[in-house]
């Protein structure tokens, strides 16, 4: 789905800190 893809997208460039957190 394309929204979900945007939405993954764009949280994953608001928030990159999160998954690079340990």
């Amino acid at each position: 789905y394309l929204a979900v893809s945007c939405v993954l997208f764009l949280a994953a460039r608001l928030s990159p800190y999160e998954w690079y957190n340990p």
